[in-house]
């Protein structure tokens, strides 16, 4: 995994910032600090335990970049930082990946110049600092797999992975402001962004050039509309060659199996590819079964179907059993809120977030790179919204008018007149415009085939942004790389233009991945609705929160009350009904927020 950080400075020699560079590498996630020093730039890597860190040395996997590599011409020296894996041997004008994803991305600049990203398929930020044109080039995967931020510096940009290297650098400032405020709650809402003032995300797909004369941004990927052909049979049949296609360019020893057709489909194509997983892992609660109650998420537990798709397919299968109180514990949770960079905003859906971590410390003990299925919902329309028409007219993001109520803060546990100072709602409406002006149509599509591409859009290139970033966050910090084949950009590019009415032919969601699935799996599993992580339902887990929510209002001088209304915190830590779900939800969103407070100390400026 590892990630990228640094800077440039156009008006000073920057020859001796090795404790600046080496403050910012090791802010990045677990793993051995490189870097590469010129006189307006410097170039840090964080590369995995166990890798070798000289640039050009023994061969390494692509979750084992190394260290930067350097080229020295006669008009300068070009030198690459790189983040992330490459798919296949992709990326060069001769079409043979290098020894290390670096010079292989050294190899695309120096045929190719800024078109190198397009000509790169896998999951990847890179820098390239070119001192033959003094420019430094930065550049993001197509889907926003690997995170990438920026901030201007008086002369120069400073970039990273990571919120933390960035802020490790003398010159950035760790404030949130009230429209930081607003971008976290938005975050939580499944929107990209970043609650520090000054700081932004290199979208997907772009790279910058940064130079003395300013920045330009070009955008080499998008999603467009073309036209489709096909019939259903001819759909399945193409769906069904791209995923495996995805799947043998992304070798992994192990997979996530949840038991639920995302996971289960590639755990089973991985085995026809001749790489079949030799273990599984499986993420459960170990009292789960005896607490569980069907609700409109979840239907039944996973367990069951985890182990009949183990046996059906010959897996080595592990469950990772965890407890409340695993999940629950204070050092956990300040683990993921490092991780993440700004505070968990889900409540009970986080705990997916803390079952990801758990579970790639697990694995990381027996295997370093993982399957799963992220991307696999937002690709084939998995979610409810999809398939109600009243959330296709919402005027908004389907996923904020169907769950905000939910799952967003509740507005009575802020601080006293800050929801109305936030007007997130208006926030939230200015993102929905900006990003529905985005989307291409086909010549000839119909108001209802447009609104659904719309929503296709929003989830495809917004919601799974930031599930991506979150995914590649907790993953890295756990030491594993994350093989996501859903997330392949031809097979995203192919079903995005997919009509509605090929995409549900059967009436039902992910119609098309089902049809791909069926003749592989097990036949409970292909006929199974989609059904959300497992979630605590032991009681007692209500009454550790109540605790934590009673001593963080004991704590009076604690910053979070510039955010949280103490009052609201002590009520909830007197009450011994159980907890509703957006009270349950905005209490765990209050502890991450203390928490994240605690771990970046942001001044907050929220007039």
């Amino acid at each position: 995994m590892g990630g990228i950080t640094g800077w440039v400075q156009f008006d000073r020699d920057l020859s001796g910032p090795a404790p600046v560079l080496a403050a910012m590498t090791a802010a990045l996630a677990p793993g051995e600090n490189l870097g590469w020093i010129g006189e307006r730039v410097a170039l840090g890597c964080r590369s995995p335990a166990g890798s070798s860190g000289q640039a050009g040395g023994g061969r390494q996997g692509p979750e084992r970049p190394g260290g930067p590599a350097v080229a020295v011409t006669a008009q300068g020296t070009v030198a690459v930082v790189f983040a992330g894996s490459l798919d296949g041997a992709a990326g060069c004008a001769d079409g043979v990946a290098r020894s290390r994803p670096a010079e292989t991305v050294l190899a695309a600049y120096l045929d190719g110049g800024t078109d190198a990203a397009r000509r790169l398929d896998g999951v990847f930020a890179f820098a390239v600092w070119d001192g033959r044109a003094g420019e430094l080039v930065l550049a993001r995967d197509r889907l926003g797999g690997r995170p990438l931020y920026v901030y201007p510096v008086g002369g120069g940009m400073v970039f990273g992975s990571a919120p933390g290297a960035i802020l490790a650098h003398p010159s950035a400032r760790a404030v949130v402001d009230l429209d930081g405020l607003r971008r976290m709650l938005a975050f939580t809402l499944c929107l990209p962004g970043t609650p520090w003032d000054g700081m932004t995300e290199v979208t997907p797909g772009t790279a910058l050039t940064v130079s003395a004369a300013g920045v330009a941004e070009r955008r080499y990927w998008k999603l467009t509309a073309r036209e489709h052909t096909g019939d259903v049979g001819a759909t399945v049949a193409a769906v069904g060659d791209l995923l495996r296609d995805s799947v043998r360019r992304r070798p992994a020893a192990s997979a996530l199996l949840s038991g639920g057709l995302d996971s289960s489909t590639l755990v089973a194509m991985a085995g026809r590819n001749g790489r079949r997983p030799v273990r599984t892992f499986e993420l459960d609660f170990g009292d789960y079964a005896d607490h569980f109650t069907p609700d409109a998420e979840r239907a039944a537990p996973d367990a069951p179907y985890a182990a009949e798709v183990a046996a059906h397919l010959g897996t080595d299968h592990r469950r990772i059993v965890l407890t409340g109180r695993d999940v629950g514990a204070a050092e956990l949770r300040a683990a993921v809120v490092r991780a993440y960079g700004q505070p968990p905003g889900w409540g009970d859906r986080d705990r997916s977030a803390v079952l990801l971590y758990r579970a790639a410390r697990a694995a990381r003990e027996v295997s370093a790179t993982l399957l799963s299925g992220e991307g696999a919902d937002e690709l084939f329309c998995g979610y409810a919204d999809f398939h109600d028409p009243r959330y296709h007219r919402a005027g908004t993001f389907s996923w904020v008018a169907f769950h905000f109520g939910a799952y967003s803060p509740d507005p009575d546990a802020l601080a006293p007149g800050l929801a109305a100072r936030l007007r997130l709602w208006d926030h939230l409406a200015e993102r929905y415009a900006e990003a529905a002006a985005e989307v291409e149509h086909p010549d000839g599509a119909d108001e209802s085939e447009r609104r659904l591409r719309v929503l296709a859009h929003l989830y495809i290139t917004r919601s799974l942004r930031v599930l991506l970033d979150r995914v590649d966050r907790l993953s890295g910090a756990a030491g594993v790389t994350l093989r996501l084949p859903y997330c392949d950009h031809r097979l995203v590019e192919y079903v995005y233009n997919v009509p509605w009415a090929v995409k549900t032919f059967d009436g039902r969601e992910k119609s098309l991945l089902r049809a791909v699935g069926r003749p592989l799996l097990p036949p409970s599993v292909p006929e199974r609705v989609k059904t959300a992580y497992p979630s605590i339902r032991h009681p007692g887990f209500d009454a550790a929160l109540r605790r934590e929510a009673a001593a963080l209002a004991a704590d009076h001088g604690h910053p979070a009350f510039a955010v949280v209304r103490r009052s609201w915190l002590e009520g909830v830590g007197r009450d011994a009904a159980p907890l509703a779900p957006r009270t349950r939800n905005t209490v765990e969103w209050a502890l991450n927020l203390a928490s994240w407070l605690e771990e970046f100390r942001p001044t907050l400026r929220l007039p």
